[in-house]
């Protein structure tokens, strides 16, 4: 599982990550740490991969996936 936490990253860098992942990706088991409110976490994925959050998250959370 790779973990991301957002007191040391921005969504914008966790959903950059996301975004790039190629199809057959190994990497795809994701934790996301301390959202803390934030908005559009992991949103607009296209790949089958599964995102755990683990904490509050604001508006469009995981909104427009197309596989995740």
């Amino acid at each position: 599982m790779i973990d991301v936490d957002l007191e040391r990253g921005s969504v914008r860098e966790l959903n950059d990550r996301l975004h790039k992942l190629p199809p057959g990706t190994n990497e795809r088991k994701w934790r996301v740490l301390n959202p803390k409110g934030a908005h559009a976490v992991a949103a607009g994925l296209t790949v089958p991969i599964e995102v755990e959050i683990e904490g509050h998250v604001g508006y469009y959370c995981a909104g427009m996936n197309k596989a995740a």
